[in-house]
């Protein structure tokens, strides 16, 4: 494979769609309507497990076993930020987001959500942020 810079998404998006390159990996909420209208072929999805919009893409752990490589989305605040108007912002976005609108909606883009604490949040961003940061040391990955 020869890797194709794009500078977002929806570059990457059109040069797939009109066949200018073979494969990209997208979020997927951002290739669930092209794979659904068959205008892209789902080959795999990036979590530990099918996604259910889905269910006959495989995923890609199914055949490397303890991959994963997902997109999400996380809701920060600045260092400084006093600890009870963090609870209180993640209490509010608890609260949205069992919404079952806001369910509804996750669940049409193929998307989840998690209801967890700020400090597992801040675990799990330490934890992406060694995960990637010594497989690009492992593998010599510079910028260019």
């Amino acid at each position: 494979m020869v890797h194709v810079p794009y500078k977002g998404s929806a570059e990457s998006m059109t040069a797939t769609l009109g066949g200018q390159v073979d494969l990209t990996f997208f979020a997927f909420s951002s290739a669930l309507r092209n794979a659904q209208a068959g205008k892209l072929r789902a080959i795999a999805v990036g979590g530990t497990r099918r996604n259910p919009q889905l269910p006959n893409v495989p995923s890609i752990s199914e055949v490397i076993p303890g991959y994963s490589a997902t997109s999400w989305t996380a809701l920060v605040a600045p260092p400084g930020t006093p600890a009870p108007v963090a609870q209180k912002l993640a209490q509010a976005v608890s609260e949205f987001v069992k919404l079952p609108d806001v369910q509804n909606r996750l669940i049409e883009a193929g998307d989840e959500s998690f209801d967890i604490t700020p400090a597992q949040v801040a675990a799990f961003l330490r934890d992406e942020s060694l995960r990637w940061g010594n497989l690009i040391k492992a593998v010599g990955i510079t910028a260019q």
